[in-house]
């Protein structure tokens, strides 16, 4: 799942995502459908500007904001 601002970021993630792994679901939301869209998918892995929230430790999430210091942080089932 990618939900990354702004929206011309995440469809270039998303196809290029989709471009490399076909066989792979790539689901593009908005950041305010996020949580909600988390809820219902369960998706493996979450691209998001947001950090992830508490409950979702099973999820791979990567923190990416491309206009802040730090570009990205991986965090895998509650390890960065």
């Amino acid at each position: 799942m990618v939900a990354v601002e702004p929206l011309a970021y995440r469809t270039i993630i998303g196809n290029a995502l989709q471009g490399l792994r076909p066989r792979v679901e790539v689901v593009v939301v908005e950041s305010d459908a996020l949580l909600v869209e988390v809820a219902c998918l369960r998706p493996g892995l979450v691209i998001s500007g947001f950090s992830r929230p508490s409950g979702s430790s099973e999820i791979a999430w990567i923190e990416f904001r491309p206009y802040n210091k730090a570009l990205a942080s991986v965090m895998s089932r509650g390890a960065v």
